[in-house]
């Protein structure tokens, strides 16, 4: 599975070099320094197929040869998050690339229990739910995270 984002309303199959390039110019465009090791880490995760936790991303890297310590990867992926180009799968505690890209704060994943796969979706109808709870409870949210686990199509 390749990364994606959402150009124009629609989901687009995106290469992890292009993910790479997408994410850098984000992060230039933002005044942060592009390192070898952002560059390392957005592409490993650009190629993912599953949640990788930062270990994983750093055996990696490791096994192709390249250096990158795991608190590098750690801040690199809250650099990431921050900036909407990961997403933690808490149900994993594993990163995946932002694949709708044009959609800030909202993001919702569909996670297999027995693959792993994650698909990330689009529930418009979320923020009614989060002002309801915002209001009903006079809490200031902040974010919201919504996992859904099931089984995916191949797996059912």
């Amino acid at each position: 599975m390749t990364a994606k984002r959402r150009l124009k309303g629609r989901k687009t199959d995106v290469g992890p070099l292009e993910y790479v390039e997408f994410g850098l110019a984000r992060l230039k465009a933002r005044g942060f320094r592009i390192t070898k090791g952002r560059r390392l880490v957005l592409d490993v995760l650009g190629r993912a197929d599953r949640p990788l936790s930062p270990y994983t991303m750093h055996d990696l890297l490791s096994g192709r040869g390249e250096s990158v310590d795991t608190v590098s990867i750690y801040r690199t992926l809250e650099t990431l998050e921050e900036h909407g180009l990961a997403h933690r799968v808490a149900f994993s505690g594993g990163y995946l690339p932002c694949r709708l890209e044009d959609h800030p704060g909202c993001h919702h994943h569909l996670i297999c229990r027995a693959c792993g796969r994650v698909d990330e979706v689009d529930c418009p109808g979320m923020h009614h739910v989060e002002e309801g709870a915002a209001r009903d409870s006079h809490y200031l949210i902040e974010r919201h995270l919504v996992e859904f686990v099931g089984l995916c199509p191949t797996c059912r």
